[in-house]
């Protein structure tokens, strides 16, 4: 009954302030489901941290160190090969050269003087 009569005195009001009741019902209303969502969520954390803590390390994890050293072990040697392949097609008189701008001579008053040039050996 009670719900009925503020049912009956909100239809009786003006439109903007049915309209801030809704908004005021919807911002509980989502206040509480993301409360709820917090809760559960924290528990659940809590839950498994405590599973993980009192699970025993079984046999296959220890082993997972050694397939990461394999696998770290192949991917330096694999990076090496790409260096060295690398190394034997970009020889230091194809590759461009950077000159280095404190070592060049200042301008004479009437030149301009440039900033930053890279340099190719093959001109």
């Amino acid at each position: 009954m009670v719900i009925r009569a503020t049912f009956e005195h909100m239809m009786s009001r003006p439109h903007h302030e049915r309209k801030d009741f809704a908004a005021a019902c919807s911002m509980v209303v989502v206040g509480l489901l993301f409360f709820g969502w917090v809760a559960l969520f924290a528990h659940n954390v809590q839950s498994d941290v405590a599973a993980q803590a009192s699970a025993p390390v079984s046999t296959s994890e220890t082993s997972n160190g050694d397939n990461t050293a394999d696998a770290l072990s192949s991917l330096t040697k694999q990076i090496q090969t790409v260096r060295t392949s690398y190394s034997q097609t970009v020889t230091p008189s194809s590759a461009p050269q950077i000159i280095n701008i404190d070592s060049l001579p200042a301008a004479s008053p009437g030149e301009s003087q440039t900033t930053g040039q890279v340099q190719d050996s093959n001109q």
